[in-house]
């Protein structure tokens, strides 16, 4: 019998390390085919707006060009005055005055001399301060005072016939205020520098408006003025009453350097808007504007010449933006290999994305798949 030998061969340490090394490749070829064949990223983009404010300048001048406004620059010295009440006062009683248009719609002119009696439809006698005469169908303007003290003669405008006069005269000759009776009752306090100074503040909020309003007298028929057109210098302020003084009011004067931009209101959110549209072309942003924003639309005079005629005004507006996405032009390997997150801020770029929604498949998957077939994207 040949000789058997029991004991087994032992195998080759190096045949076991390429079999190891095989099944290893053969798995992480396999991890692979399943990656690349069933990974897959579904990007969903919903669309919304945004609210864009841009701010530009415009030039208005003279003459309108391509890119001039038609306007023109007034400019003026204005003085303003305003009366304020003390804080703390005492009411005295005092004798109320004013005045009114005596009326002479007689033939003859009419002499009236001083005291003459103005009687209200109330029975309140007023005095007339002076001698007047008024001429045949005239009118002419008188002070009168209350012939008593006392609150009740600060009255309201109103008709006073003369009784003094014969019946048939007082129906022809009479007397009209225009504005309320003042001084039955007294405010007298002492003038502090707070009160000053809650003037200067009233005064100051007031301002602009009253110098508006002076402005307006010289304008032609169909002009306005923006009040944020409207800017100026206050060149001096006084009060003629002095600290510690007993006054029933003070008053408050400036002398104020006003100056005031004309320019047609519509024309130029017209030239806003294409200035606006302009703007989102240079910096890349697609001109896909679902509604302008006109309550926000502020212009203000930014420079001015006086003298040339023209200023610059600094435009502020503010459109709603909807949002856009052109997924045939999107190269979808941009976003390849990114994480969730890395996705979310790509996007984050694009105006108007409203909300992003990534799903990965399977639930292994984390990042964008770098073949672009595997890549879904969808807008909403």
């Amino acid at each position: 019998m040949p000789y058997k030998n029991n004991q087994s061969i032992p195998s080759s340490p190096s045949f076991k390390k390429i079999t190891l090394s095989f099944v290893v490749v053969v798995i992480v070829l396999l991890v692979f085919i399943v990656y690349f064949s069933f990974a897959k990223a579904t990007i969903i983009i919903t669309l919304g707006s945004e609210q864009k404010t841009q701010t530009f300048d415009l030039t208005v001048s003279s003459t309108s060009t391509e890119s001039d406004l038609a306007g023109r620059i007034i400019t003026k010295e204005i003085e303003i005055s305003q009366k304020f009440e003390v804080a703390n006062f005492e009411e005295k009683t005092g004798v109320a005055t004013g005045k009114i248009r005596i009326i002479n719609n007689n033939n003859d002119s009419q002499q009236l001399i001083k005291t003459t009696r103005f009687l209200t439809p109330d029975n309140l006698l007023f005095r007339l301060k002076d001698n007047i005469s008024i001429p045949a169908g005239k009118e002419i303007a008188a002070e009168i005072y209350a012939d008593a003290e006392g609150a009740k003669y600060n009255i309201q405008p109103t008709k006073f016939t003369i009784p003094g006069l014969a019946k048939n005269l007082q129906e022809k000759i009479y007397g009209i205020s225009d504005e309320p009776m003042a001084g039955g009752m007294k405010k007298i306090g002492v003038l502090t520098q707070a009160d000053i100074d809650q003037a200067q503040k009233k005064f100051t909020g007031n301002l602009k408006q009253n110098i508006k309003t002076q402005l307006l007298l010289a304008l032609a028929p169909g002009e306005n003025i923006s009040d944020s057109l409207i800017k100026y210098e206050i060149k001096e302020q006084n009060i003629k009453e002095k600290i510690g003084d007993q006054v029933e009011n003070f008053t408050l004067t400036a002398k104020v350097l006003a100056q005031a931009v004309i320019v047609n209101e519509e024309q130029l959110l017209t030239t806003a808007k294409e200035k606006y549209k302009e703007q989102l072309t240079l910096s890349g942003t697609k001109q896909n504007i679902a509604n302008w924003q006109t309550n926000s639309f502020v212009a203000e005079i930014k420079a001015s010449d006086a003298i040339k005629n023209n200023a610059i005004l600094s435009v502020s507006l503010t459109a709603e933006i909807g949002g856009s996405f052109d997924l045939k032009k999107f190269d979808k390997k941009e976003i390849a290999g990114f994480d969730k997150k890395g996705v979310e801020y790509y996007f984050s770029q694009f105006a108007g994305i409203k909300d992003l929604a990534i799903k990965f498949w399977p639930f292994w998957v984390r990042s964008v798949p770098a073949v672009s077939d595997k890549i879904i994207i969808e807008v909403k």
